[in-house]
């Protein structure tokens, strides 16, 4: 929708844009469209006093034009996820998602470095470092802590990747606060402009994380800051020929939009999908975009912590984005940024399978268990393994599992499968190994002693 005008902007109302726009909203009569034009090109100023409407000029309209196009798109967006989750039972009172069983697949953000990086971009991989985490926590942390509760010896990594430390710095709410958090600071606080918020914006953020930011020129500290994220180092430009950053956090959504959708449209889905923001309107003010993020990041990440995830990474052959070229440097880079190598590290071990003691002792015939009885948990589990005939090197015993590697996974389901009430004959060879594998055991602890 193109909008005209400099000082007092102007929408046609009958220009074929609009008349696209209008039918997608279903607004089908002509005052409804005429509505909508002057939603765009005019603000409502309320005073103590009186309510009135003034002129936008061509800046404001054409932002706040992109405004709603966005709060369209992310209304119809939600709309349609609930209604998808409520089909497939994630939705229902009796199916809360505690209780509800799913496979979720989660395509991330690609991470972005351009010429010039605005706020979106810095929302992005934000994005981008937040799940960057989680994998570092689900692949290194977990398991680390994990081998050194077990008793397992744990694979040498001499620095884990970890992007908490970026993390705190874009969005954290401790002393200094995030740069989301000064961003949101300084909208309220207001200027006499937006370039004036904006300086005062990234000035903020200099003086208040000189240590945590990449490295900035000094004559460039007044058009943009530098974050060191796990892929790279990249300049957010704040200013200049770049949006402003305190405009696009507010993203103002005209008012009355949800309430014409709501009157006037002919789809019964178009009012589905304002009908949450025409209530929410009189009640509660929007929060800013930069809010709104962070919240929605850290719901994302609470339900990733309650699920079992598997990851698919993803590396760009060559920035030069021919196919069938590899450049091996640009390649590495990725692996190493990604924390792969570093994975590959913790992987190494290939101790995948984990199996508690209880469930393998629950598989010894009633007979075997009483002549093990009282024998500690690591001494009988190794008995049983060698009554199954588990090689040694199958396997490593933790203080509460046992640690099998993925070439074990025959020999686990076996095990696993196992039923001595169906299968007699082998219950009895099984006895008899197990009395012979304590025996060795009690040898080899005299031998000790």
């Amino acid at each position: 929708v193109e909008v005209e005008g400099e000082d007092a902007s102007v929408v046609d109302s009958g220009s074929p844009a609009l008349l696209r726009a209008a039918t997608c909203l279903a607004l089908e009569e002509e005052a409804a469209r005429a509505e909508l034009c002057r939603l765009v090109t005019h603000r409502e100023v309320k005073t103590r006093e009186e309510t009135f409407e003034t002129p936008r000029d061509k800046r404001d309209a054409t932002f706040a034009r992109n405004a709603l196009a966005r709060w369209l798109y992310a209304q119809a967006f939600e709309t349609l996820v609930h209604r998808c989750n409520a089909a497939l039972g994630a939705g229902s009172s009796s199916g809360a998602r505690g209780s509800t069983k799913f496979v979720g697949i989660l395509d991330v953000f690609g991470f972005e470095h351009f010429q010039v990086n605005t706020f979106e971009t810095l929302l992005i991989n934000f994005a981008n470092e937040s799940l960057q985490q989680h994998f570092c926590e689900a692949i290194f942390e977990a398991e680390l802590r994990l081998f050194e509760e077990e008793g397992i010896e744990a694979p040498d990594i001499q620095t884990p990747p970890d992007s908490s430390s970026t993390i705190e710095l874009i969005a954290g709410r401790k002393t200094p606060p995030g740069v989301l958090r000064i961003l949101d600071a300084q909208c309220q606080a207001g200027g006499k402009s937006s370039a004036d918020s904006d300086a005062a914006f990234l000035a903020k953020v200099h003086s208040s994380h000189a240590r945590s930011l990449g490295r900035t020129h000094p004559k460039e500290k007044t058009v943009r800051f530098h974050v060191r994220h796990f892929a790279a180092t990249v300049g957010y430009d704040v200013g200049g020929a770049a949006a402003s950053w305190t405009e696009a956090n507010v993203d103002a959504v005209p008012d009355g939009i949800a309430a014409l959708v709501s009157r006037r449209s002919a789809s019964a889905f178009e009012r589905d999908v304002v009908a949450a923001a025409a209530e929410d309107a009189p009640r509660r003010r929007k929060p800013s975009l930069a809010t709104a993020f962070c919240a929605s990041m850290a719901r994302l990440r609470d339900a990733l912590k309650t699920t079992d995830s598997a990851f698919v990474r993803c590396v760009k052959p060559t920035p030069a984005m021919v196919p069938r070229v590899v450049e091996p440097k640009t390649f590495c880079e990725q692996l190493r940024a990604l924390g792969l190598l570093a994975a590959c590290e913790v992987l190494k071990v290939g101790l995948p399978t984990r199996v508690p003691y209880d469930d393998i002792v629950a598989k010894l015939p009633r007979a075997a268990r009483a002549v093990l009885d009282g024998e500690p948990n690591e001494t009988l589990v190794a008995c049983a393994l060698a009554a199954f005939d588990v090689p040694v090197d199958c396997y490593r015993l933790g203080r509460t599992r046992v640690f099998f590697p993925a070439s074990a996974l025959a020999l686990i389901h076996d095990l696993l499968a196992f039923d001595p009430d169906a299968h007699p004959e082998r219950a009895a060879r099984v006895e008899t190994r197990l009395l012979e594998a304590k025996e060795n055991a009690s040898e080899a602890r005299a031998c000790a002693a």
